[in-house]
């Protein structure tokens, strides 16, 4: 028989906590993990950022035309600005409305000589007066000029400081982050080969994930089917977290390095599902969805039976049903009521209803039944575990036990002091 080996979340842990649970017809090992997305118990292991994020769509400082660098300062300089107290805003007023001034067109300075019109036509004296007039301003422009030069120059030693102290700080996160993983990969390592002693073949092995935990080291199902395909889930993920095309050890290409198991999908199987039959305290049966070899289980609980309804699809209500539900009824005499629901969905609508407490064997893998006219008592037997049904059961609080194959691992207990596997 297979062994299974259950992740499940567990916050506080400082390291895996593994417990090896021998059940009468199988073995069950059940491993604690605190794990989140890229976080192996508190250590982060996700890629620090690349220092040269933020100009990526821009072209270097050197590189840069004087005008777009002046326009840079001058933006940074009024950003400056806004940020000071009043009192502190008056140099700095000053030294815009000098930058103003020297930005004006050359026709509001002084005339050259050798213009045109009756401006050039004007006596030498007169002009030599006029420029003697204007010097104050021109000296004044050339200090601004100066300024700016000063001030381009601080601004570019400023940028090339903070790109290097970034550069500098982003080789000790990535210093750290690569003892992250090492002493990640020591310890998933170490959780192998513990786990591998109790289990005994790998081969015979199983995996089954908390949805938390399968989230964190395997990735999200749609619908029963992984996100990312087995053979290129590692590449993908290292690509994924690191955002800039080169391969990068990341939690999940760990995980699948040393537990590329297979995962337990046998869920519908009849020993499964009879493990989940004992169970079943109350004489009357109900049965959402269908399960091709639902009558070899239901032929050992026929004696414990007083009534037993069916619901499911058109698109499972076939001759070859009825046939079945035929014999079924001339071999055991215990008469099945069926009912089959139009739609794909179905399901979402249906609004399921009991008069007396039932067992109810759920077989659709739908996380939003409608169970509020139910009584309360009754045994919902989730075959399929699907937790995101388990949380709507419980949040309802309507008195009805909710009880799946997960929810039985998790909480099973030991039954011998050192189980191993013969």
């Amino acid at each position: 028989m297979d062994t299974i080996i259950y992740f499940l979340k567990k916050k506080g842990l400082r390291e895996p906590f593994i417990e090896p649970i021998g059940l009468k017809t199988y073995m069950l090992i059940r491993v604690s993990l605190d794990v989140e997305p890229e976080e192996w118990f508190g250590m982060m292991l996700r890629m620090p950022g690349q220092p040269e994020d933020r100009l990526t769509d821009q072209e270097p400082w050197n590189n840069r035309p004087m005008s777009q660098r002046l326009r840079d300062c001058r933006q940074k300089r009024q950003e400056r600005r806004d940020s000071l107290p009043e009192s502190q805003r008056v140099r700095e007023d000053w030294l815009m409305g000098q930058e103003k001034q020297d930005s004006l067109p050359e026709s509001h300075g002084p005339q050259g000589r050798g213009q045109s019109g009756r401006e050039g036509e004007e006596s030498a004296k007169v002009q030599d007066i006029r420029e003697r007039r204007h010097f104050p301003g021109i000296l004044r422009r050339m200090g601004g000029r100066r300024k700016q030069r000063r001030l381009l120059k601080k601004e570019r030693h400023l940028e090339e400081k903070r790109r290097k102290a970034e550069s500098l700080e982003y080789e000790r996160l990535l210093a750290e982050r690569e003892e992250r993983l090492r002493q990640t990969e020591e310890a998933l390592r170490r959780l192998k080969r513990n786990v591998m002693e109790l289990a005994g073949e790998e081969r015979d092995c199983c995996c089954v994930y908390e949805e938390t935990v399968r989230k964190a080291l395997v990735g999200s199902k749609i619908q029963g089917q992984e996100r990312i395909s087995a053979e290129n889930s590692a590449e993908a993920f290292m690509e994924e977290y690191t955002g800039n095309g080169k391969r990068e050890k990341s939690l999940p290409a760990l995980w699948r390095q040393y537990f590329d198991l297979r995962e337990f999908e046998g869920y519908c199987r009849p020993f499964w599902v009879e493990q989940l039959m004992s169970e079943a305290v109350w004489p009357h049966f109900v049965i959402l969805g269908r399960l091709p070899d639902l009558f070899s289980v239901l032929e050992n609980y026929v004696c414990k039976m007083k009534s037993l309804r069916w619901i499911l699809l058109e698109s499972d209500y076939t001759e070859e049903l009825l046939a079945d539900v035929e014999d079924f009824y001339t071999e055991y005499g215990l008469a099945i009521e069926l009912q089959y629901l139009e739609g794909p969905s179905a399901w979402k609508k249906f609004r399921l209803s009991c008069v007396r407490p039932s067992n109810i064997l759920d077989f659709t893998g739908e996380t939003r039944l409608a169970v509020s006219e139910i009584p309360e008592g009754s045994v919902w037997l989730d075959m399929l575990s699907v937790e995101e049904k388990r949380r709507r059961m419980m949040g309802r609080n309507n008195g009805i036990p909710y009880i799946s194959l997960k929810e039985k691992w998790k909480y099973a207990q030991r039954r011998c002091s050192g189980p191993v596997l013969p």
